[in-house]
């Protein structure tokens, strides 16, 4: 059953909360502990509680509530169940950053359609549904809102081998876009983050090897990898009220990887 992990008995309705998908591991995890050393209470989504059961009792330990929800974004009944149990606890939602993703890098001709279809409800599908839940419930309290994607730079420039990633992350531009012209008039901000080449627990050994690090130096103008508290930030600043003027912007952190 999943259950609330908070440093005191009861919500304090004064904070801001965000929901953060993929916050077991990489930028949703950064993000995450961000928020909350912020002023932020937050909803936790991992596909297994057990990757952000942890991240809890970080946030715990900056005076932080934290709501541990385990399930797969995939699952066209998680987007009433996150909206429905981050109401439920705290009364409200402030924030969705829509992180969680899969990547898979294979040539266009060994794709498979189960292959190609899974990726694009992960990186597009899951992340509309879930959007316009959270949407549905910002609009409904009369509440400002704040959407962030995170999207991928392999969704702006063309990257061989990530034939359904860059189509899915292409797809959450554009959806990013129309659902900030939709929804403006109920001031709920929509925007994406694209990241470069970042380092995480999946692709670090692989950033390791020296083809790699050759690619990054003669192709990245700050010459090294962003680590995901770089893009953290950034992500942060979006949710906030600080970019309370920003909305239907595709903002890159790449160390200047599109810019050559």
């Amino acid at each position: 059953m999943d259950t609330p992990v908070a440093p005191s008995a009861g919500p304090d309705v004064t904070r801001p909360v965000a929901v953060v998908t993929g916050a077991g591991r990489g930028l949703g995890r950064a993000v995450a502990k961000r928020l909350g050393s912020g002023g932020w209470d937050i909803v936790l989504v991992a596909r297994s509680r057990d990757q952000v059961t942890d991240v809890a009792d970080e946030l715990a330990d900056h005076g932080a509530a934290a709501l541990v929800l385990g399930g797969d974004v995939c699952d066209t009944a998680m987007p009433a169940r996150i909206v429905g149990e981050a109401v439920g606890r705290f009364g409200r939602i402030d924030a969705l950053i829509n992180n969680a993703a899969r990547y898979q890098k294979c040539e266009a001709t060994s794709l498979t359609a189960e292959e190609w279809a899974l990726t694009l409800d992960v990186n597009l599908g899951a992340p509309f549904r879930l959007a316009a839940a959270v949407a549905t419930q910002m609009i409904a309290a009369g509440r400002a809102g704040s959407i962030v994607n995170v999207g991928s730079i392999f969704g702006l420039a063309g990257v061989s081998g990530t034939a359904a990633y860059a189509a899915s992350k292409g797809g959450l531009v554009a959806l990013t876009r129309a659902l900030a012209v939709e929804w403006g008039r109920h001031d709920v901000r929509v925007n994406l983050v694209a990241p470069g080449h970042m380092r995480t627990e999946l692709n670090a050994a692989e950033l390791q090897t020296e083809a790699s690090q050759t690619f990054i130096r003669r192709n990245v103008p700050l010459r090294r990898v962003a680590e995901p508290e770089d893009v953290a930030g950034l992500v942060v600043y979006l949710a906030s009220p600080d970019a309370r003027f920003i909305t239907g912007s595709v903002m890159v952190c790449d160390g200047g990887y599109t810019a050559r």
